[in-house]
């Protein structure tokens, strides 16, 4: 078990195409602390968690990314996606060997709503986990991120971004 054991995991927004926008989530683990990774110089094959890449996907994931193992050892990422045609359409996923994709939460805002470089709408996601040795089955995930929302800037123009928590 990986639990209270560090575990190299090594998540990705990989871009597929020829657009840096055209990506994909993929994650490869490490059960040997990385060390099989230094050995051969190779880190393997990634596991691919998204297809956006299928024709007629619109969701573009952006490189604004979170993983955590709970404490039952498995591995969660959350992520960040935006509409082709529309980059102040955003969702924010969670994904696990267990659940699949889920969708945590999405947000649209005019596109006069500017976040900020390297910034979404929904960005910086983290996550935590939340247990209590007395009950095993208390094994929940916290996911909190940056929003930026319409109609809140400072004087100068700039988004003002306001803290969520995503509780599962």
């Amino acid at each position: 078990p990986y639990w209270g054991v560090t575990v190299p995991v090594h998540v990705t927004v990989q871009s597929t195409g020829t657009n840096s926008t055209q990506n994909e989530v993929k994650y490869l683990e490490s059960p040997s602390n990385g060390a099989n990774w230094m050995a051969t110089g190779n880190m393997g094959t990634p596991v691919q968690v998204t297809s956006y890449s299928t024709a007629g996907y619109v969701d573009r994931a952006y490189p604004d990314l979170a993983v955590v193992y709970d404490y039952s050892d498995i591995l969660h990422i959350v992520w960040t996606t935006f509409k082709s045609t529309d980059q102040n359409d955003v969702t924010l996923w969670h994904w696990s060997s267990g659940t699949g994709i889920r969708k945590i939460s999405s947000v649209t805002a005019p596109l006069s709503v500017h976040p900020g470089s390297n910034n979404l709408l929904m960005a910086k996601p983290t996550l935590g986990v939340e247990y209590n040795s007395d009950d095993p089955a208390y094994n929940y995930l916290y996911c909190v991120y940056t929003g930026f929302k319409d109609g809140d800037a400072s004087s100068a123009g700039y988004a003002n971004g306001d803290l969520y928590l995503q509780a599962s």
